[in-house]
């Protein structure tokens, strides 16, 4: 989320993830401060948005996979629009219904990127769109068999 965080994590880190709000800049051809350190690293960065990236400069990045996602906490299903979802590598979930990350990868995504929590009945931060375990693991078991339908 800012500048010196990413030479602070680089050592610890193999990817970065770049969140709607700080990757809007891209959408005006611009490169914001935080956008540069990350790139300078060399390592893969995952950059969600709600836009299809596909007239930003880095679009056909090998360094960079777009994520689709609505930034709102939580997002209903009414919200989610994939008819762009070819545009995206993948989807980030903020979405309680596990119909939505399964969606995305029916349709082709190959990264989804889902919160888990250890207790929703807990206040942490996220948990109102986050999978417990047991959600998770159903989650996986059907995006599993979707793989088999796309084939």
């Amino acid at each position: 989320m800012y500048p010196k965080a990413v030479d602070f994590l680089d050592p610890y880190v193999k990817k970065f993830k770049i969140r709607v709000s700080d990757g809007k800049s891209l959408f005006e051809n611009k490169d914001s401060e935080l956008i540069s350190r990350v790139l300078k690293t060399g390592k893969q960065v995952i950059i969600s948005s709600q836009v299809s990236p596909r007239n930003t400069k880095y679009f056909d990045s090998q360094q960079i996979s777009w994520l689709y996602c609505v930034p709102k906490y939580p997002c209903d299903l009414e919200d989610l629009d994939f008819r762009n979802i070819k545009d995206f590598d993948g989807y980030s979930n903020h979405c309680p219904h596990f119909l939505a990350p399964l969606t995305a990868a029916s349709l082709g995504a190959n990264i989804i990127e889902v919160h888990i929590t250890s207790d929703k009945s807990k206040d942490f931060i996220d948990n109102n769109v986050s999978f417990d375990y047991i959600e998770l693991t159903k989650l996986v078991e059907l995006v599993h068999l979707s793989e088999k339908i796309r084939k």
